[in-house]
C-alpha cells in the first residue's frame, strides 16, 4: 500500500500524524501526536476533494460547533477544529479512544447481562441528556458510535468507561427548537436500522428522537438482534414507522421482563408516548438496577437454558449487505424522490479490508403516514 502523503505532516502547528487508524467515504482517522504534550490524538481529516465543497465546509464547522459544545465524561472530548489556510485541509482533533465498540462486543458476547446492560445505557444517556441541554440531538446512535473502554471505579475495581462517539451529523437546535441547516431542506441523515419514526419522515427532532434510538439499542443488547431489519434501507426505515417491535422475551425468553417494558416505552412510535427525556430514561434503568443482583445475568434469575450465539448479529454487523448499521441520507423535493449518499467521518477499523456493513447506503424516500396514537401502557417495576 502506498504512503498515506499526510503521515508525518503536522497539522495546525501542533498535530504530528503517525499512522492511519482507517477510511470512511467522506475522510480519514489518523493517529496523531500532540507535540507540546506528547499525549496521543486521534485526528478526523476530511478527503480534499469533499473539503473544496463550500457546503460540506460549513456543515463540518457547524459540527465541529456541535461536538465542541458536550463536556461529559462519557462524550468523546474534542481539542481542536480548523481549516489549514495553505491548503484548505479540514481537521477535526478529539481524544484517542482504546476500547472496543459497542458493535464488537455484542458480536463477541452475544446478549448481555441486565446489569451490564443498564451501566452501559445509563453512561450513555447521561451524555445524551447533556447534550440534549445545549441543544445537541445525535441522531446516529448505534454500537458502532459506542466505545467501551475498561477502567476502575474510584475503589479500584473493573468497570466499562462508556464513550459516545461520532456527533457527526448531530443537529443543533434553539431554545424554540429551530435548527440552522446546511443540508438540503427534508434531508434524512441516520442509520435506519436506529432512526425514529419521525426522524424516517423526516420531521423535526428533539432529544425524544435519541431516546428512541437508546430502546433499539436495548432491544439488541437484549436479544442480539436489532428489532427491524429489511432487505433495503428504505424497507428498515418504514418499518420503524409502520411495524411493531417484537418482544424481546418472545426471541430470548430468558430476557428481564421489566428490563423489556421500559425498550418498548422508549420505542413507542409518538415522541410523546416514550420517555421524555433521556434523563427520565436514565432514572427508570437506575430505578431497576437496584432490584438486580450485581453480576447477575442479562437473563432472569429463575430462567434456564443454553446461551444464545451472537451469529445473527455477526451476519449484520459483518457479512449483510447492507443492512443494520449503513448510513443512509433519504431526500424528497417536491413530489420527485431523490437518492444521495452522505457520511462523514472515517470508522475506526483499518481501511484495507473494510467492513461492507459500514459502508454508504442510499435509498429512495416516499411520502410515510403518521403513526397510530395507540397508547401502551407504561412499565411498572418490581421486586
Amino acid at each position: 500500500m502506498d504512503q498515506d502523503p499526510l503521515v508525518g505532516r503536522t497539522i495546525a502547528g501542533r498535530f504530528r500524524i503517525e499512522s492511519r487508524i482507517g477510511e470512511g467515504a467522506m475522510g480519514c482517522v489518523y493517529r496523531a501526536r500532540q507535540t507540546a504534550l506528547g499525549t496521543a490524538v486521534a485526528l478526523k481529516v476530511l478527503h480534499r476533494e469533499v473539503a473544496s465543497i463550500p457546503s460540506i465546509e460549513a456543515r463540518f464547522l457547524r459540527e465541529a460547533q456541535a461536538a465542541s459544545r458536550i463536556d461529559h465524561p462519557s462524550s468523546v472530548r474534542m481539542i481542536d477544529f480548523g481549516k489549514e489556510p495553505e491548503d484548505g485541509l479540514l481537521y477535526l482533533a478529539m481524544e484517542l479512544l482504546e476500547g472496543r465498540s459497542l458493535a464488537e462486543i455484542l458480536v463477541e458476547s452475544g446478549p448481555l447481562p441486565a446489569a451490564r446492560i443498564i451501566e452501559i445505557a445509563s453512561q450513555v444517556l447521561a451524555a445524551l441528556a447533556v447534550a440534549h441541554e445545549l441543544g445537541v440531538v445525535h441522531r446516529d446512535l448505534k454500537p458502532e458510535n459506542i466505545m467501551v473502554v475498561a477502567s476502575k471505579d474510584d475503589d479500584g475495581k473493573p468497570r466499562d468507561l462508556v464513550k459516545v462517539c461520532d456527533f457527526g451529523i448531530a443537529k443543533l437546535t434553539d431554545k424554540q427548537g429551530a435548527a440552522p441547516t446546511v443540508t438540503q431542506e427534508g434531508t434524512i441523515l441516520g442509520t435506519p436500522a436506529y432512526m425514529s419514526p419521525e426522524q424516517a419522515r423526516g420531521e423535526a427532532l428533539d432529544g425524544r428522537s435519541d431516546v428512541y434510538a437508546m430502546g433499539v439499542l436495548l432491544f439488541q443488547m437484549m436479544t442480539g438482534e436489532v428489532p427491524f431489519d429489511a432487505t433495503s434501507a428504505f424497507g428498515t426505515a418504514l418499518m420503524h414507522v409502520t411495524d411493531e417491535p417484537t418482544k424481546p422475551t418472545l426471541l430470548v425468553p430468558t430476557v428481564d421482563s421489566r428490563l423489556e417494558a421500559i425498550c418498548l416505552k422508549a420505542m413507542r412510535k409518538r415522541p410523546e408516548d416514550r420517555y421524555a427525556s433521556a434523563r427520565e430514561l436514565r432514572a427508570e434503568l437506575r430505578a431497576l438496577l437496584a432490584h438486580i443482583e450485581p453480576g447477575a445475568h442479562a437473563l432472569r434469575p429463575e430462567a434456564s437454558g443454553g446461551s444464545i450465539a451472537p451469529a445473527t448479529l455477526r451476519a449484520q454487523v459483518e457479512h449483510a449487505p447492507g443492512r443494520a448499521n449503513r448510513v443512509v441520507v433519504l431526500s424528497a423535493l417536491g413530489g420527485a424522490a431523490l437518492v444521495a449518499a452522505f457520511l462523514f467521518g472515517a470508522k475506526t477499523t483499518p481501511a484495507p479490508g473494510a467492513d461492507p456493513a459500514r459502508t454508504v447506503a442510499a435509498a429512495t424516500a416516499a411520502a410515510i403516514p403518521p403513526p397510530a396514537a395507540a397508547p401502551l401502557p407504561a412499565p411498572t417495576l418490581t421486586p
